[in-house]
């Protein structure tokens, strides 16, 4: 968990939303005072004291994507379903049995044949449905006493996020910038030095397998991933499952440098949710950078699914909890974004809530959320 613990980082905190926050060891440098007076409209900005936690007054009340027949699409990954239904059932006989190992061994090898089953679908590559929904046909309501969609400005519409169909993910401050575990560099096919980060806390998360399958024309070796870990049951020794792409899927990061062209490599994806409270029992993305970049500068995440491409990324701060792209020059913002920073009820530690925005047809509409869990 996250700790802003002086005032001189939950204010620099604020400079980078939209940027967001490093999870390494990077020093912060706090806002000078001249540059604090000259942003305009900064979110409504109160201060009680040198040690108190600066919120911002953007009020961000989004419920979640409706559960309808559009997320029950994007959520299912058809081939992977009958290998959870056998981990759940193996979980609740572990649970009544009292972890009686060899009255439970008959599930844990129906769950082993499960998988081997299940690498063979993989391999071969996942058809998908023709009519497969996209990203934009989620509903995702906005809710009585939200502030967040009426900063945003009037716009026409935008050619690029409207006509193309295509994956984005939140950025900063849900991300985080992996090191390998040799304490050596992570390298390209090729050999060349690389950066790796990794994504799991915004909604869409949730989606980005099954669009894959769609829509990326590819297939995915699987390999295990970390064990499951339960607060109140034995990890059972299961191993989360690791999609790695047989290819290389090409990705942008949205920066204020501009485009960064970046690599899809894999997803991990849970058997059973861990529940454990401070994190998310959501799927690991994990990303491939050629460039040398902190995960504070990724605010968003581009995949294209189909030839119309981002060209540009022109980043127009409005103040410090606002922010717009142009993906393409015309001098129309694609992607906005809203963030509402408040104090954690648990310790009082600066949290964050954002919420991305997509123009469609010169609308606003909600693409990503996400929220630090409230937690010691």
């Amino acid at each position: 968990m996250k700790e802003c613990v002086t005032w001189a980082v939950c204010l620099y905190l604020l400079l980078l939303m939209g940027c967001g926050r490093t999870r390494g060891v990077e020093e912060k440098t706090p806002l000078p005072e001249s540059d604090s007076a000259s942003m305009p409209n900064a979110g409504s900005l109160t201060e009680e004291s040198d040690d108190s936690v600066w919120v911002t007054g953007n009020t961000i009340t989004y419920g979640g994507v409706q559960e309808d027949s559009v997320h029950a699409i994007l959520h299912t990954l058809p081939p992977l379903e009958p290998l959870l239904k056998l981990v759940r059932r193996m979980i609740r006989a572990q649970d009544s049995l009292q972890q009686d190992s060899v009255a439970t061994a008959p599930y844990r090898q129906q769950v082993n044949r499960a998988i081997e089953d299940y690498k063979r679908i993989t391999a071969a590559g996942i058809r998908m449905p023709e009519n497969f929904p996209t990203l934009l046909q989620l509903n995702r309501p906005i809710q009585d006493g939200d502030t967040a969609g009426g900063q945003l400005p009037s716009a026409r519409s935008s050619f690029l996020t409207t006509r193309s169909n295509f994956f984005f993910a939140g950025g900063a401050p849900f991300l985080i910038k992996i090191e390998p575990d040799d304490n050596t560099a992570f390298t390209t096919p090729q050999g060349m030095p690389e950066i790796r980060v990794e994504a799991r806390e915004t909604e869409n998360t949730e989606y980005l397998l099954p669009l894959v399958y769609r829509y990326g024309e590819t297939s995915a070796k699987i390999l295990p991933g970390r064990v499951h870990q339960f607060y109140d049951r034995p990890d059972f020794g299961l191993r989360m499952l690791v999609h790695q792409f047989t290819r290389r899927i090409p990705v942008f990061f949205l920066t204020e440098r501009g485009l960064i062209e970046t690599q899809l490599l894999s997803i991990m994806v849970q058997l059973h949710p861990e529940e454990l409270g401070c994190s998310y029992d959501r799927p690991t993305l994990q990303f491939a950078c050629q460039k040398l970049l902190s995960s504070d500068e990724i605010l968003g995440i581009y995949i294209p699914f189909d030839t119309t491409m981002p060209s540009s990324c022109t980043i127009n701060r409005k103040d410090r909890t606002h922010w717009e792209a142009d993906l393409n020059g015309d001098g129309i913002a694609d992607i906005a974004a809203i963030t509402s920073i408040f104090p954690g009820e648990v310790n009082g530690d600066a949290l964050a809530r954002v919420l991305w925005f997509v123009n469609v047809d010169g609308q606003w509409q909600i693409i990503d959320f996400g929220e630090d869990v409230d937690c010691t």
